[in-house]
């Protein structure tokens, strides 16, 4: 085996073998790249990068100290910085990096390089490696191999069965030591439409149209954390899944406190789910109810002429509306206790009345049928396992609003659709990279949402911050505003340039945190719940249902504090008080004083002052004062011009007479 070069200055390496087959000799060429070093034998591939090769024990080596590492040309000199950097440093503080790494995929730096490129670009797979070549991520991960062939093996690896499930079990863990642990869950689902034939592609009803999709279940914690996901077939319902969530959530020992769900989970056998043998409920949950629900039409019989009455009116967050509530019995057996609430939107039900007459013209509705769906214009009915005054019952409810915040950013800034994969493996691959990067975009999203950052213009901002990469360094671009608030929102420096030394970023990650989030809980706690002390001191203790005897709520604090500070200003009478003076009497009185500081001057001009006129006389003469003044006439001994002349003439011919006597 040996090594040789090709092209017309040698530029192409190629590695041949002789092998004897019987009577001939064969040899087979293998390429190698281009040459890089021919001295230091360093070659170069765009899969590989700069590498060496033993011909004796047949293994690529990185190459050696001395090779200096070139500069890709003028097009790879501006680098994209911002979002590549800001996001590897914050994998390393938040301990995200070490969840990456445990999955079963051998060469972890592109396993980082995808989680990076599913979370910042919206390009398909196949042009990971372009981007990869062009960005930062060359720099960061320096072996990783984002070729397409590679892209699919690598999902299909991490895509397994056992290795989605060992690895939700570890961010499970990982999100309620580290990060918050509540026990007060979501669980909602959404459709992922596609048309590849696999088995969890089915036809299934998506807002009352036949679609192919692949069902999608989550659960995220109140917060908005994501805790689990699983991948269904598509035509599976909801009310058949609630039961395996929470026995997978059992099965993963999470003892839920709460748990929200919609309408589509909300059946007599699943409510029955959240009591114990003793009817009494054991997790307290909150679901919409459906509009065919017999006790819903039992209390509008029975509370519509009363529900607009002013006791059950309500502000909430300037949507205003009717709640009533009453006790009812749910389950099979209709054995278990439960609160229903009776709602009516104001301004839905304006809205609905306002396309009735449309309704009623196209549809020929009688005067009596418009009358009784004028009745039932904007009402809703929630249904809890526990009993809450009717302000906060909406409140608690929409906390669900972080589930489907979650899908947002799975369609939005994961890239989840559309699926370009095409086997099962791939797809489950897919959808565990999409929701791994979900996660870090909503970790980012809180703590922006502490410093009032929205995401999208934290991403978008940190797409515009770039670098220029010279010999052997990175120089950053100047911050501006908006960059420098991001960083210190994470509290991640920004370095002004960063040393490269073998094609490889000498860079230092900051140590992961190894604390709750004090953003998570703020923000999961914006309900007006007990303080984060009390819920939080001991996480394997539940908090009794309600508010601790003698708390308040964060309104009702606000209130008081403004009350006592009110209380301790001392109090102005009306009017101006006595002796002060408004701003047009201070500026006279000011005026005057200046004026009486000024000594005046008298009438006219000052004794023995002179006006310019007769200073110019005085200078004038007395210039002429100091010239001597010339005599009349001509001065003694002076000769007129005709004198001078003739006395020229005469010398001129004397001295003619004396040079020619004769």
């Amino acid at each position: 085996m040996f090594i040789t070069y090709k092209g017309k200055n040698k530029e192409y390496a190629y590695v041949k073998e002789s092998k004897r087959i019987e009577s001939t000799v064969k040899t087979e060429a293998t390429y190698l790249g281009k040459v890089a070093d021919r001295q230091l034998g360093v070659f170069f591939t765009p899969q590989r990068g700069f590498f060496t090769y033993d011909v004796q024990s047949r293994q690529y080596g990185e190459p050696p100290s001395d090779f200096v590492y070139p500069l890709d040309g003028a097009k790879n000199r501006a680098i994209p910085f911002g979002g590549s950097f800001l996001l590897n440093a914050f994998l390393h503080k938040t301990g995200m990096v070490e969840l990456i790494d445990s999955l079963p995929f051998g060469n972890k730096h592109t396993l980082r390089s995808m989680v990076l490129f599913y979370i910042l670009s919206p390009l398909a797979n196949k042009y990971a490696e372009r981007w990869y070549q062009s960005g930062l991520a060359r720099l960061l991960y320096p072996k990783a191999n984002l070729a397409s062939q590679r892209i699919s093996e690598m999902l299909a690896t991490i895509g397994s069965e056992d290795s989605v499930q060992n690895y939700l079990e570890k961010q499970l863990a990982w999100v309620l030591e580290h990060l918050n642990p509540d026990r007060n869950i979501l669980i909602d689902s959404t459709a992922l439409e596609n048309s590849i034939k696999i088995p969890l592609s089915r036809p299934g009803i998506q807002n009352g149209a036949v679609k192919v999709a692949i069902r999608f279940i989550a659960v995220v914690q109140k917060g908005g954390i994501p805790l689990f996901f699983k991948s269904v077939s598509g035509n599976t319902v909801d009310v058949s899944t609630l039961s395996f969530t929470l026995e997978t959530m059992k099965a993963m020992k999470v003892e839920i406190e709460s748990c929200i769900i919609d309408a589509g989970y909300n059946c007599a056998s699943n409510l029955d789910l959240f009591y114990d043998e003793d009817c009494n409920c054991n997790i307290d949950y909150i679901s919409r109810v459906k509009s065919n629900d017999l006790e819903l039409k039992s209390m509008i019989n029975d509370e519509i002429d009363s529900l607009e009455d002013r006791e059950n009116f309500y502000n909430y967050n300037g949507r205003f509306v009717f709640i009533k509530k009453k006790k009812i019995f749910v389950g099979k057996n209709k054995d278990k206790h439960a609160w229903l609430y009776l709602g009516k939107d104001v301004e839905r039900t304006a809205d609905e009345i306002k396309s009735l007459s449309k309704k009623a013209e196209k549809k020929k509705l009688t005067d009596d049928e418009v009358y009784e769906l004028t009745q039932k214009g904007g009402i809703f009915a929630l249904v809890s396992g526990m009993e809450y005054p009717c302000e906060e019952i909406l409140p608690r409810y929409y906390q669900r609003q972080a589930a489907e915040q979650l899908f947002d950013f799975l369609k939005n800034y994961t890239k989840i659709l559309p699926l370009r994969v095409w086997t099962e493996e791939t797809v489950r691959g897919h959808l565990l990279l999409s929701f791994i990067a979900a996660t870090v975009v909503t970790l980012l999203h809180i703590k922006m949402k502490s410093k009032d950052l929205s995401t999208w213009e934290t991403l978008k901002a940190l797409e515009l911050l770039g670098s220029t990469r010279y010999q052997g360094k990175l120089v950053v671009d100047p911050l501006e505003k908006t960059e420098n608030d991001i960083f210190k929102a994470l509290d991640i420096e920004c370095p002004y340039s960063l040393p490269i030394t073998g094609d490889k970023l000498c860079f230092t990650p900051p140590d992961a945190v190894d604390q709750p989030l004090k953003e998570v809980t703020q923000f999961e706690k914006s309900d007006g719940d007990a303080s984060v002390e009390a819920e939080f001191s001991d996480s394997k203790q539940k908090r009794s249902r309600g508010r601790p005897k003698g708390s308040k709520n964060k309104k009702t604090v606000e209130r008081e504090t403004q009350a006592a500070a009110a209380d301790s200003t001392p109090k102005r009478g009306r009017g101006r008080p006595k002796g002060s003076k408004n701003k047009k009497t201070v500026e006279r009185e000011t005026q005057a004083a200046a004026a009486d500081s000024t000594p005046k001057r008298g009438r006219g001009r000052p004794k023995g002052s002179k006006n310019k006129k007769t200073l110019e006389r005085e200078a004038q003469a007395a210039v002429a004062d100091s010239t001597p003044k010339r005599g009349r006439g001509r001065p003694k001994g002076s000769k007129n011009k005709k004198t001078l002349e003739r006395e020229a003439q005469a010398a001129v011919t004397a001295e003619g007479q004396d040079m020619n006597p004769c």
